[in-house]
């Protein structure tokens, strides 16, 4: 299983592209805050993280502004074939 959900605040984006088949491409960092209880005590999380979509979710996500916050749903792969680092793969958000 495969399945990430997480909110974020939108803090930088690349300027639209699209994919030699022309399908629209969203490239961004986001934003991450939260508390959770890890072991019995509260542990606080900030981290930026890296997200790609596609498609129709990559146009709604391009037309947000900067600062907008946004829970998302995907997945998490390589950034490239050969790579190691991992990008959130948005497929829904609100």
């Amino acid at each position: 299983m495969n399945s990430i959900e997480i909110s974020g605040v939108l803090i930088e984006r690349e300027a639209v592209r699209f994919t030699p088949a022309g399908i629209e491409v969203f490239e961004a960092e986001l934003h991450h805050r939260s508390e959770l209880v890890e072991a019995g005590r509260i542990r606080t999380l900030e981290y930026d993280f890296s997200a790609v979509s596609y498609g129709a979710c990559a146009k709604r996500l391009n037309a947000l502004a900067i600062g907008a916050e946004i829970r998302i749903k995907g997945f998490l792969a390589p950034r490239s074939m050969k790579g190691r680092r991992l990008t959130v793969h948005i497929t829904e958000f609100n």
